[in-house]
């Protein structure tokens, strides 16, 4: 009884390390037991949980994921935050990537960006309206489907034909957006869901982003590689991630430029596109 009560007593000045080493030998009571960070004031505790054998984390979505285990990456008030919370949106599917494409589509077909996204078809279709509108510019489409000097041609399309370019763009984003939301998920999977293992941190359970647990072997073992055995465990933690974490994925607006499955996007529109282009061939011919 007197060694339980000098235990108690002590723990306040126990260091971190102390503290595990008792928990692990379950000399320590976990009830008994905080632990704190002394240099990331904004880190949120109320996701740590001390179980009998290691730490708990409980997070709700992938927001506060990262800006729990990826401090400073995604800190409150960065430019990171704000990615954090789009990549949040992407992955659990209320982003709009229909309407992202929808805004810059004047700029892109004005520019001529748009004709990027014209199959191999769609592209030969596309050269068969130019012959009976504007014949000079037949050759800036090339045999091999590459397209010189897109903006003549998105010009000349506006000049004869008043919604084209709207009609193109409609067929465009819808496909873009679906292809992308198909791989989004999966690239913010494979770059975060299960790749805290190295640091002793493990996914429980089906779900990523949810329930991640570090045993307090692998605490020890991440103070034993650093040499200091006098800091706070969640410091250290955090410090080693940040320190050799490598994060992969792009910034969230070029996502789409990463992750679309490019395959899926051709299936959805190519055919589509291809009608649209006949569409008008009829109409100048008439």
């Amino acid at each position: 009884m007197k060694k339980r009560l000098l235990i108690e007593n002590d723990v306040p000045e126990m260091t971190d390390f102390q503290k595990i080493l008792l928990l692990n030998k379950r000399k320590l009571d976990s009830d008994d037991v905080e632990f704190k960070s002394d240099n990331y004031e904004d880190l949120k505790l109320y996701h740590v949980q001390i179980k009998p054998d290691g730490l708990l984390f409980d997070f709700d979505d992938l927001e506060q994921f990262l800006k729990f285990f990826h401090y400073p990456a995604f800190e409150e008030g960065t430019d990171g935050e704000w990615d954090a919370t789009n990549y949040d949106r992407m992955y659990y599917g209320s982003y709009d990537f229909y309407s992202e494409c929808q805004d810059r589509a004047y700029d892109d077909w004005s520019e001529g960006y748009t004709l990027g996204y014209l199959c191999s078809e769609a592209k030969i279709r596309l050269k068969e309206l130019l012959k009976l509108i504007s014949p000079n510019l037949v050759d800036n489409i090339n045999e091999n489907g590459g397209i010189d000097d897109e903006s003549q041609i998105t010009s000349v399309l506006d000049k004869y034909f008043q919604h084209i370019g709207d009609e193109m763009d409609e067929i465009i984003c819808s496909a873009k957006a679906n292809a992308t939301e198909a791989g989004v998920k999966e690239a913010i999977e494979k770059a975060y869901c299960n790749t805290l293992s190295d640091y002793g941190v493990e996914k429980w359970g089906k779900w990523c982003f949810g329930l991640y647990f570090i045993s307090w072997g692998n605490l020890v073992q991440l103070f034993v590689e650093d040499g200091e055995f006098d800091g706070k465990a969640l410091d250290l933690l955090i410090q080693k991630i940040e320190k050799k974490f490598s994060h992969s994925l792009p910034e969230y607006y070029e996502m789409e430029y990463y992750v679309m499955d490019n395959e899926m996007f051709e299936s959805e529109s190519c055919e589509k596109l291809v009608n649209l282009i006949d569409e008008y061939i009829e109409r100048a011919q008439e």
